[in-house]
This record gives structure tokens, sequence and C-alpha cells, in this order.
């Protein structure tokens, strides 16, 4: 029969053996996160500075884009940051030389 000082230090080892494993865990590089890989991680490290685990789960993104909402033409006023339009492309054209090309469509 364990003695009760004895289960308080098994329970402590436990949680502390936990607590080294979890921080482990957290401080481990983004890149191996699975869909993440070195490339997508160097991209999160330059544009939102998120270098491990415990990174992404402290980023909180400042604004959130609705992409579920469709609009159409007459919908759209000068006050929608963003909008999504779907249509069918009648016409798709390259426009201008060399460095001033732009791709024109009409829907």
């Amino acid at each position: 029969m364990l003695s009760k000082i004895s289960v308080v230090v098994h329970i402590y080892s436990s949680f502390h053996d936990l607590c080294f494993e979890m921080d482990h865990l957290l401080t481990t590089s983004i890149e191996f996160l699975k869909g993440v890989g070195p490339k997508r991680a160097e991209v999160l490290a330059s544009e939102l500075g998120i270098r491990t685990f415990r990174g992404l789960l402290n980023h909180f993104p400042f604004r959130y884009e609705d992409r579920t909402k469709f609009y159409k033409i007459k919908e759209i006023h000068g006050d929608l940051p963003y909008v999504q339009l779907a249509g069918e492309l009648i016409r798709v054209e390259e426009i201008g030389e060399k460095f001033k090309k732009r791709l024109v469509a009409k829907f």
C-alpha cells in the first residue's frame, strides 16, 4: 500500500512530466504541423510572426472576411471593403505591353 507522501510525489511527477511534454510540443516549429512544411512555415514566420505551435495558438486575426457571401453587381457600394462576385466570363483579354500588361475580363 502506498503512503500519502508517495502518492503526492507520484502525482507531482506525472504533472511535471505532462507540463514538460506540453511545453516541448508548444515550442515545436510550425513547419512540422501537417500541411505546413518549410515553405509555408517561412511565409507564416515572415508575414505573421508565427514560428511555433504556441505562436499559432496565440494568433488572433484582427479582421474576419466572410468568403461565403457572393454579391450581385447591383448590391456593390463604396462601403464594402471586399466583395466576391459570381458570374460567367464572356470575354478575357490581355491589354498592354511588357510591364504594363494587365488582364481585362467582361462579365
